[in-house]
């Protein structure tokens, strides 16, 4: 479990900023990096030590950003950066991620030139074509969006938020699952192999299983 909210920078939600009397110019809304770099570069060394150590036969790596999605929020610029050649280079499993609250990710927006956020829900599963690592987004816990709307950014140029803007869009061909109704959850079960089951609800019927991951090697 990492904090990515320590190693890339604390987001606020517009909405809870509106209500708790914060002026929009104070308020959080895009994530420009650290608040305390030697604390963040402690988190970052302390993970690649984990990595490095590991000899599980199912890396599993949880954290409140996501790397990629699909919805609005898109990709994570500083995970996608920092994060992402470490899940290669290691050999994990899975990333985890949940934004908010579980299966939340964020809506981004263009106001007055900058990209910026609010709060939403989903749930997905993303695995790069070739890649061993996987991307599970479980933030849909009482209610879900099935917004892809974030790839209306795509092109969007920004010169201060020019990477994060530019890098909106997962990998082509990637997206296996997206959607919820009505919040959801996610299973774990690991045996001789590991996969995720997404659920709606209290409903007991799965609405979409992972493939069977192997071990790693």
């Amino acid at each position: 479990m990492i904090d990515t909210v320590i190693m890339c920078g604390q987001q606020q939600d517009q909405k809870d900023c509106e209500k708790r009397g914060i002026p929009l110019s104070e308020c959080k809304l895009e994530i420009t990096g650290p608040e305390d770099k030697e604390t963040a570069d402690d988190e970052w060394q302390w993970l690649q030590q984990q990595l490095q150590q590991s000899t599980a036969d199912f890396l599993i790596v949880c954290g409140h950003y996501p790397v990629y999605s699909i919805a609005e929020h898109g990709p994570t610029a500083c995970l996608v950066d920092q994060l992402e050649p470490w899940l290669l280079q290691y050999n994990v499993t899975a990333y985890v991620a949940g934004h908010v609250c579980f299966y939340i990710y964020v809506y981004m927006y263009v106001y007055k030139n900058m990209c910026m956020y609010m709060f939403d829900h989903t749930f997905e599963y993303i695995n790069v074509p070739g890649q061993y690592v996987n991307y599970i987004v479980t933030g849909g816990a009482h209610e879900c969006d099935n917004s892809t709307e974030h790839e209306l950014f795509k092109k969007k140029k920004n010169a201060v938020f020019k990477n994060f803007c530019e890098q909106a869009n997962i990998p082509e061909n990637s997206l296996r699952f997206h959607g919820c109704e009505e919040g959801g959850f996610v299973r774990l079960h690991a045996q001789d192999t590991l996969s995720f089951t997404f659920y709606y609800g209290s409903d007991t019927n799965a609405q979409y299983v992972t493939p069977e991951f192997s071990p790693r090697k």
